[in-house]
């Protein structure tokens, strides 16, 4: 590519994060003497050779030949040449390698098994380590919406023998009054000359208001920060520079709690409802409640059974009325002490583990009955009772068995399932009955057959 005598040709070559680690084949500007080549003109795309060259993912940057090992990167808005009389001008097109640091995250960072909203990485290049203050915060980079920033004590937080590395949140105070980000993240500590080489630690936290920083207090140790180790031929740090790498995961919380402490936490503010005490190991009385208060019919029928006359302790009923009447109007938990004396427990029994299924179908049986003769009567086996058909089909000769049961809840499978869905859709797989295994008919005796069940 050739230019006039009062153009200016600059150099342009490729790497991956380090400058001279080159590859591709390098490529070179002419800048007509009229101009001044911004990046606003060239990062869409460029002339080479009759065909367009796009800068797909990238960061310009600019290469003195003094200082090549040092880009300084360009900002959008930025010059890149003003200035004529410079002779040694290099650009260098940095690919931002977000897979590499992809892989590297898959490889610190546990799968945590939740959905990830984002993935950002930020490093941070240092070169004074020795004459930092001790407490010092990197430029602020954005992760799912949110300002971040690397918060590093180089001399320990309350512990000098070890440097202290943290991810903060750095959004005003106020944009997180009310809201939360969930993130899983890794930090790396590494050296420019040798990235295959680095200490690192990850954890995962949600960051409020109240909790906006969360890293490691003893990130690594002081005194191997300077000495090379493990077979490498470079210290972490070498000549007061190294680099620190942050890997953060946005994470999705469908719950809107998850990771939360519970400290000063007001479930009637952030959800409408309030939670039952736990004696014990009553939990699961406590979900049961929860499931049948939450649904609407169900809570009418309640309501509607007479208890006037019922005395307290000893009324299911009445006990269940009270706590239901107390998950609508209380601000505060709700205590389940009455609904367990007028089952006839002592306190000892709420410490024992009682069967779910077998806890419902008592429970439903007792207000059924109870449920007799008024307004509501038979709304139990409205709301509960299903019917399900078990059926033997032979395959090569037109028989079928079946059978229609009533059913209150079913067992599901969730080993193995990712959903509910899929718990579902393995309870209704129909089994191959063949070979060894053949469905006895009686009047046609052994058949090929399918076996399963449906819900009506």
């Amino acid at each position: 590519m050739r230019g006039g005598a009062n153009d200016k040709i600059i150099q342009v070559f490729h790497f991956t994060k380090e400058p001279l680690r080159t590859h591709r084949i390098p490529f070179k500007f002419v800048i007509k003497a009229v101009s001044i080549l911004n990046v606003n003109s060239c990062a869409p795309s460029i002339t080479l050779r009759n065909e367009r060259k796009r800068f797909l993912e990238g960061e310009i940057c600019n290469c003195t030949s003094g200082i090549i090992a040092k880009p300084q990167y360009i900002e959008y808005n930025n010059v890149i040449l003003s200035d004529y009389g410079l002779t040694d001008e290099l650009l260098g097109l940095d690919h931002v390698d977000k897979t590499g640091h992809q892989a590297i995250a898959n490889s610190i960072l546990p799968d945590l098994g939740y959905e990830i909203e984002d993935f950002q990485y930020y490093t941070w290049q240092i070169t004074n380590w020795s004459s930092l203050e001790k407490r010092i915060t990197s430029p602020e980079f954005e992760a799912g919406g949110w300002k971040w920033r690397i918060l590093r004590f180089p001399h320990g937080n309350n512990d000098d023998s070890y440097v202290s590395i943290y991810l903060e949140f750095s959004d005003p105070i106020d944009a997180l009054a009310d809201l939360h980000c969930c993130a899983q993240f890794g930090l790396l500590l590494w050296n420019p000359e040798n990235p295959a080489f680095y200490a690192s630690q990850n954890s995962h936290h949600r960051f409020t208001a109240e909790e906006q920083d969360w890293g490691f207090a003893r990130f690594y140790a002081q005194n191997k920060l300077f000495i090379p180790s493990d077979n490498q031929p470079h210290p972490l740090i070498k000549n007061n520079t190294c680099n620190i790498t942050a890997l953060v995961r946005i994470i999705k919380d469908p719950t809107g709690v998850l990771w939360h402490n519970f400290k000063n936490y007001d479930s009637k503010k952030v959800t409408g409802y309030v939670n039952l005490k736990t004696h014990g190991a009553t939990n699961y009385l406590n979900v049961e409640l929860q499931l049948l208060y939450s649904i609407k019919y169900f809570r009418k029928a309640i309501y509607q059974i007479p208890t006037e006359y019922d005395e307290s302790n000893k009324s299911i009923p009445l006990a269940i009325q009270n706590i239901f009447y107390k998950l609508q109007v209380s601000n505060t938990y709700v205590e389940t002490t009455e609904l367990t004396n007028s089952f006839g427990w002592n306190p000892s029994d709420c410490y024992t583990s009682h069967d779910v299924q077998e806890f419902d179908s008592v429970l439903l049986d007792n207000l059924e009955g109870k449920l007799k003769d008024t307004t509501a009567d038979g709304v139990i086996s409205e709301l509960f009772v299903g019917k399900m058909k078990s059926y033997a089909r032979c395959v090569n000769i037109n028989y079928e068995n079946s059978l229609i049961d009533n059913y209150y809840d079913i067992q599901l499978e969730i080993k193995g399932c990712k959903t509910l869905n899929d718990s579902f859709l393995k309870y209704i797989h129909e089994e191959s009955c063949e070979g060894n295994n053949q469905y006895q008919t009686g009047i046609y005796g052994l058949q090929d057959a399918k076996k399963g069940v449906i819900f009506e």
